[in-house]
């Protein structure tokens, strides 16, 4: 039993390598069993590992599905603690840490723009620190990237909230669409 399992593993991820080389966007079965773990966690749970120096071993989707929960709740001081912890991770000893969270504060730039003020300022400023002293020159490149990202979102962000006042400035309109469809 143990080897047909495995015999059909290996199908199954040469299935999704062709599948993935055609275009077509394929999740694999760790990430779906990652998806499926990550909904069992009750949500005091999640909360303290997206409150602790773990936060970079979550995936950015599953941050993102988090941080999106409180946006709906309106706790966004909750929102806030998470995702300025998360830009805290750029400091961390170990280099995989500082990785991920480069690339997951990439994924993430939108929600950092939709909080805006100190969040946002926080992961600007941790980038700019991280990049002036990092060595490695892959992550330099994933830390410029995430650079770009937040400045994108912050100027975008900024655009979005002069069009708002210009237009309650002219009594049109009470408010901009949102711009989670990013």
């Amino acid at each position: 039993m143990s080897r047909q399992m495995d015999s059909l593993r290996q199908i199954l991820r040469l299935q999704e390598d062709k599948m993935s080389k055609a275009g077509i966007l394929v999740e694999s079965h760790a990430d779906i069993l990652d998806r499926m773990f990550w909904a069992e966690v009750p949500e005091s749970g999640k909360k303290s590992v997206l409150l602790s120096h773990e936060a970079p071993c979550v995936p950015p989707r599953n941050v993102r599905q988090f941080v999106e929960v409180l946006f709906d709740r309106d706790e966004k001081q909750a929102a806030t603690e998470i995702l300025n912890n998360y830009s805290e991770c750029l400091g961390a000893k170990d280099i995989e840490p500082r990785r991920k969270t480069a690339i997951g504060l990439s994924q993430l730039a939108d929600l950092y723009a939709r909080l805006g003020g100190e969040p946002m300022g926080q992961a600007i400023r941790k980038l700019s620190q991280q990049l002036s002293v990092e060595k490695d020159p892959e992550l330099q490149s994933l830390l410029s990237a995430a650079f770009v990202r937040l400045g994108q979102e912050a100027s975008a962000s900024k655009k979005l909230h002069r069009g708002e006042r210009s237009l309650q400035r002219h009594g049109i309109g009470g408010q901009a669409p949102s711009r989670t469809g990013q």
